[in-house]
């Protein structure tokens, strides 16, 4: 069951969650309102109570943004400290995934959770073939 649907700006560099496919992600709090970009959707869906936990990627504010108009913690972990699966390169040195969420200690857990998996990948880089 797919419990809604967000969107998210072209190239995932705007201020607001929009793109020409639909209309935009309403804020939460007041759908009139944008909840910030470009990890907006997965802000708004925390905030709306639709997800417990989301992920968003940090550039230059992509999750810090969101998560403050949308009521939520949000913050960039330290670049190369959390698992990136090299997708859309648009921001390539300095983009780091990271959780919008409702407390400090859910962006822990789903920070630390990120983090081991990059412990994980950079251990199984070394491994012998």
């Amino acid at each position: 069951m797919m419990p809604g649907k967000t969107h998210i700006p072209e190239f995932c560099q705007c201020a607001t969650s929009d793109n020409l496919l639909g209309r935009e992600t309403g804020n939460p709090w007041d759908p009139s309102r944008t909840p910030g970009g470009s990890s907006g959707g997965a802000a708004a869906s925390v905030g709306a109570g639709l997800a417990t936990i989301a992920l968003g990627s940090e550039g230059g504010g992509s999750i810090r943004i969101p998560s403050a108009f949308s009521g939520l913690v949000g913050f960039k972990p330290t670049t190369g400290s959390c698992a990136d699966e090299r997708g859309f390169r648009a921001m390539t040195d300095f983009v780091t995934a990271g959780p919008p969420a409702w407390t400090v200690d859910d962006a822990r857990i789903v920070t630390e959770i990120l983090a081991a998996q990059m412990l994980g990948v950079a251990e199984r880089a070394f491994d012998d073939p």
